[in-house]
Formats: structure tokens, sequence, C-alpha cells
């Protein structure tokens, strides 16, 4: 077979070689092109085109590079650009370049949603949702647009629209198990968990072993209550995208404990998720002591004395450092499916968390004596925190659910800008940064009659103290708090208020304020 002598013979040969999925060769036709005619721009974006579609986004983006200097008016180049910086996880750089090429051809809807998607990683929803919103403009009925879109409204709490996108895109492909899941989210959070539950189902109906439905399968059913099955599906949270890479490195050498005999055997439990996960599940520390020829539990260094005071058979130690000799490993929310907890076996619902005597009685002298009853207030946590917007309130409103005559002593650390003219106004007394670990706090929970928190860390260490505590839920709390329940198996001493469908949290404030009257016999 003669070979093409000059660049647009060569070209025309790696097009039809692409064409049968010889990428390899195509992108070899590509490169002599190149060489042949090194200031052609087509050439040069062809070959980044086989070079990106091998995988090799470095050496794609060096080609792109000679196309764009040579062309700079190429809509296709900046678009491979962006694809390129995409990949490269430079978001910044991909969204630019996905603008360059939807300058040079507004019509180019795939540039639009691949800006989308940047912009997507980038945090920056509603500028995600206008350029995802462009290119379904441009292509009203493009599936992958509208799985998109639903991504982002997810982002956005707008659970009702993300639905719709969601079975927009499976009205197309039904069995489609992202957007199955992405349907599953935006029903769970509407608090539809029935209809949750059939949508993984049907997922599961096509692949059984899609990590990421069968996690969210588990978290359905422990918020419905029905922790056997729940607790099995949850397990599959380590094989699903967003947990793969979280197991520590000791968990690829050391046997994870599936619930054989532990005599004479030392069994590491390791914290996994956030504080507050970690003083939930560390109730299960004293049954284990009592099971384990010895008991090493890894935890944050925030909680680190806290926990040691769990029970003296523990050996605490803190995340990252060295370990101790052991013989099997667990994750800590892996002990209930290992143990077959259910709703009548949780363990110490009434205490098993202990503050410091010292602390208290420094943080009793720092108090002074007391005006009336204490309440401890926790109404807004972490910004970080995925659900933030949902369980976090402004101050003012919380103060609406006290009845006059209280002592007000804040719990938590941070006090956010908007919050400060509640905070000075009704008086609130506010450590800060005084409480530099949750060893602090505890002792500072000990100083108050009741604890009112929204659904943080601090709401566990008082559950988990026993302290007199109300938790205020929003109307789809996590699935701990399951549903409809205004107690919890989790913790005697408290009490759940939840939102109604309205997802506001004034109206609740009545309920709470003669509720603390009644407790504290105002």
């Amino acid at each position: 077979m003669n070979q093409p002598v000059d660049a647009a013979a060569l070209r025309s040969q790696g097009n039809a070689l692409l064409s049968e999925g010889r990428v390899a060769e195509a992108t070899a036709c590509y490169a002599r092109a190149c060489e042949i005619a090194p200031a052609d721009a087509t050439s040069w974006l062809n070959h980044a085109f086989g070079l990106l579609s091998m995988g090799d986004a470095g050496a794609a983006g060096q080609s792109l590079q000679r196309s764009i200097a040579l062309d700079g008016n190429s809509a296709d180049a900046h678009f491979l650009m962006g694809q390129v910086a995409a990949q490269e996880g430079r978001l910044d750089d991909a969204q630019a370049s996905f603008s360059r090429a939807l300058q040079l051809q507004p019509t180019l809807a795939v540039a639009a949603l691949e800006r989308g998607r940047a912009l997507h990683g980038l945090e920056r929803f509603d500028e995600a949702l206008a350029s995802i919103d462009a290119a379904l403009a441009i292509e009203p009925d493009w599936a992958d647009a509208h799985h998109g879109r639903a991504k982002v409204l997810l982002e956005l709490g707008r659970n009702e629209e993300a639905l719709a996108a969601s079975e927009r895109v499976l009205s197309q492909h039904p069995g489609f198990a992202d957007a199955l899941a992405d349907a599953g989210t935006a029903s769970m959070r509407l608090g539809r968990f029935d209809a949750a539950l059939a949508l993984y189902e049907r997922g599961l109906a096509n692949d059984p072993n899609d990590a990421t439905l069968r996690w969210n399968r588990g978290l359905a059913l422990l918020t419905l209550g029905r922790m056997a099955e729940g607790w099995r599906e949850y397990e599959w949270r380590w094989q699903a995208t967003v947990m793969r890479d979280a197991l520590p490195q000791f968990t690829h050498t050391h046997p994870k404990w599936t619930g054989e005999p532990l005599a004479a055997k030392t069994l590491l439990v390791h914290a996994e998720q956030g504080l507050g996960d970690t003083l939930h599940f560390v109730r299960f520390i004293p049954m284990l002591v009592r099971m384990a020829g010895r008991v090493v539990l890894r935890v944050p260094a925030p909680i680190v004395t806290l926990c040691a005071r769990i029970d003296p058979g523990c050996t605490v130690i803190a995340d990252g450092s060295a370990l101790p000799a052991f013989d099997l490993h667990c994750p800590l929310l892996g002990l209930p499916a290992v143990l077959g907890t259910t709703l009548d076996s949780i363990p110490a619902p009434d205490a098993y968390l202990r503050s410091d005597p010292a602390r208290r009685a420094q943080w009793q002298a720092r108090l002074g004596q007391r005006t009336g009853p204490r309440v401890g207030l926790v109404w807004s946590g972490g910004t970080l925190h995925k659900n933030d917007a949902n369980r976090s309130m402004a101050l003012a409103t919380l103060l609406q659910g006290i009845p006059d005559g209280c002592e007000l002593v804040s719990l938590q650390r941070e006090v956010r800008d908007r919050d400060l003219p509640a905070l000075q106004r009704a008086g609130v007394v506010h450590l800060g940064e005084s409480l530099q670990s949750f060893d602090d706090t505890a002792a500072l929970v000990d100083c108050v009659d009741v604890v009112v928190s929204v659904d943080t860390s601090v709401a566990h260490l008082a559950g988990g103290m026993g302290k007199p505590l109300v938790i205020l839920l929003p109307h789809v709390p996590d699935w701990r708090w399951l549903v409809g329940r205004s107690d919890s198996p989790w913790y005697r001493s408290a009490l759940l208020m939840r939102q109604e469908a309205d997802c506001a949290w004034e109206p609740v404030m009545p309920g709470l304020k003669a509720q603390l009257a009644d407790r504290l016999n105002l």
C-alpha cells in the first residue's frame, strides 16, 4: 500500500482509521502530517485529538498549543484544550478554554456543557447551572446535559427540579445507574424514602454490584429503621467512588474483623468519618473490650482524651500516630454490621462519655454564680458541611424558642458574623477560642442544665454524656434520626424536634419554648 506523502492525505488516512476505532494508528498518521507540515494547525489539532483519545492529556496539550499558536480562532482547539485542562484538574483553565470556544462558536453545545461541569467542580453552582442551561437551549433533549443539570440542582438544594431533570434522563436511558442514584438522592431529600428505595432497586436489578446504589439503598433502609438490611448495604460505601480512597493503608495489610472470636486477639477500631460520627459510634467500645484480648481505638486528636475515659481496657491513639501491633481491624461505623445491631440492641443509650472533673470545675468558676437555669446552645455547624444550609439556623431564630429567665451559654467555638448582634443583645456567654478541645466542650456541657442543638457533633457529645438534650432537625434529617419519632434509640436523654414540610425553623420555636419551660420549671 502506498503511503501518503502530503499532510492532507495523511489526515484523511488518519480520519479513516479513527472511524474504524484504530486510534493509535490514526494518531501516528496525524504525527507524520505534523512532521511534513509543521505550520498546519489542523494536523496539530487532529494529533491532539488522537493523543487525548489515547489518554495522554499532557502530550495532547502540547500539540494544542502548537495548533492554537497557528490558528487562535479554532473553537475545536480551545474546546479540546478545555478537556485537557479538566482531565489534569485545572478547572479554572478548563472553564476559560470552554468559554473561549463558545465565543468563537456560540452554538457549540458541548462546550457549554463542559464549561458547566468545570464550574460545578469549582463549586460555582449558579454559573454552572446557567452554562448547562445554555447547552440545553441549543440541544433541548440532550440527556447528558439534563444529567449534569440534575447534579448541579442537587448541590443548590433544588431537589424537585433535580428529580425532574433526572427523570428526563431516565425517560431516554431507563437503566442509567448514575441518574437513578441522583433521582434517589433527590427523593430522599424530599422525604420520599419508599420512592428512593424503588429507584435504587431498579438500578440494582441491572447491576447488583453498583456500589453507589447499594450504599444509597443502605442509607434509605437505615432511615426507615430497617437496620439488619441497612447495615449490610451500608458496607458498600468502601467500594463507592467517594469512599474508595479513604481507607488507611493498614487496611490493605491486615484482615478486617467479620465477627470471628476475638479472645487473645488485638482489634484496631478506627474512626472513618466526622467527629459526630465518631462520638456516636464509640459507644460500642465497652462491648468490644469484653470480647477481645485488647482493643485499640484510633480517633482524631481533638477527642483522644475524651475517648480515653470510655473504658480503661481500651487504648486510645490519635490519627497519624504510630500503630501498635494488632491482628484485626474494623472501621468504627462497620461495627453495627458485624455485631448485628438492631434498634432494640443499641448499646449505651444512656451515657458512655464523661467530662474531666478538673476542667468542669474550671468552667464552673469561670461562669460564676447562676442567674437562672443554664441552657447550652448550638445553632450552627461548620460551613464546610454539605448539609449546613439545612441543619443550621440563625441565632436570632433559636432565641425565639428560649424562655425568659435562662442563662445562655454558647457551646460552639465559632460564631458567624450574622449572629454577633444577636449574641450580644441576648447576653449569651461565648467562650470561643477557650474551647480548645472536645474535653473542654464536654466539661462545659456538664455545667449547663439542658443542651439545645442542631445536628452537629456537640449534639452527639451531649447525648453520649446522657445530658438532657433537645436536637433540632431539618425536615429530612440524617439517617440516624429515623422518621417520625420524637425520641432516639441512640440517646435516651434526647428529645427530637423536627421541621415540618415547609422546611422552616420559626414554626418549631413555640414548641421548643414550651418544652424548655416545662423541663426547667419556668
